[in-house]
């Protein structure tokens, strides 16, 4: 599920298909993995926080400087 989003957003940026599945999966399992982290967080993160680290995990600009 989280792979299929990543998916969605990296269609939507016009991101390579070439690379997109396994671009897809990798930001799918960082995200899930994100997820399990601030679950299991022995004391709450506020919500503010918790959703600028998201968008560190997914930013803006997926084309980097590396080809």
């Amino acid at each position: 599920m989280l792979s299929g989003t990543a998916q969605q957003i990296l269609i939507l940026r016009d991101y390579p298909i070439a690379r997109r599945q396994f671009v897809s999966e990798f930001l799918g399992g960082a995200i899930l993995h994100f997820a399990q982290e601030i679950a299991a967080a022995p004391e709450p993160i506020p919500q503010a926080e918790v959703l600028e680290l998201y968008r560190m995990l997914i930013p803006n600009n997926l084309a980097g400087t590396q080809q």
